[in-house]
Parts: C-alpha cells; structure tokens; sequence
C-alpha cells in the first residue's frame, strides 16, 4: 500500500516564485517556503520548502505573500541533484496538492460564513473515534 499525505499550516517566508515552463503544454510552477511555529513561547520553527502547480501554482503567485497563513496539503517529495562543486545535494519538499489561504491575524476578515455562525455543534468526547 501506498501513502503519501502531508498537511501542514505556517506562514510564507518570502514572496513564492512563480515561472512558467514553456513547452507543449505550459505549466506555471510556484516554489515558496513555509514557517511552522510549534505553540510553545520557547518553540521550534521548522522551514518547509513547497512546490505547486498549474492553476493552484498561478493563484499562489497572485494572492500570497510574505506571511500569509496557509494550510498545505500534498505529498512529500524528495529532490537530488549535483551542486556546482560537484557535490550530491538532497533535500525534502512538499508537492502541494491545495493550498488553503487565510486572513492575516487583526485585519477583520472572517472565513465564517453567516450560516455557520448561528450553527453550534456539541461532539461528546466518546463519540471520538481516537
């Protein structure tokens, strides 16, 4: 069996670089980076390369920007190739498969439609199946 599914929230880095791949068939390609901040005051950030493609690759370019909050899900992919010294380099990224975006903290958009602010669910915490 075969699984490769990544989810992963954290804010750009940087503006992604989008270029588009002449060809055949053109195919824009958006490469950024993401911070993932663990929630403790003292926490770890971890700096996460991320690739997409076609349409998600174009509308990544024209609607994000250095610290834009996102949720990434994809696969994890592994990219090799030889440095100019002549030097084996490798390193993990995620080929996006949707990218989520959201508004910045403090500016007063709200991703909650009026129908789902009037709805409240309860879950019982045995009804988890975890």
């Amino acid at each position: 069996m075969y699984l490769n599914n990544v989810i992963i929230s954290g804010n750009l880095t940087a503006d992604p670089e989008v270029r588009v791949l002449s060809g055949e068939k053109p195919v824009s390609i958006a490469n950024f980076t993401i911070a993932n901040n663990e929630p403790k005051k003292d926490g770890k950030t971890t700096f996460i390369k991320v690739t997409a493609f076609g349409r998600t690759a174009e509308i990544t370019g024209e609607y994000l920007g250095k610290g834009s909050p996102v949720v990434i899900v994809g696969e994890l992919k592994q990219r090799s190739f030889e440095s100019k010294e002549g030097q084996k380099v490798s390193y993990l990224y995620i080929k996006a498969n949707s990218v989520q975006m959201f508004p910045k903290k403090g500016n007063g958009d709200s991703i909650q439609s009026e129908d789902d602010a009037d709805r409240t669910e309860y879950v019982d915490e045995n009804d988890i199946p975890f």
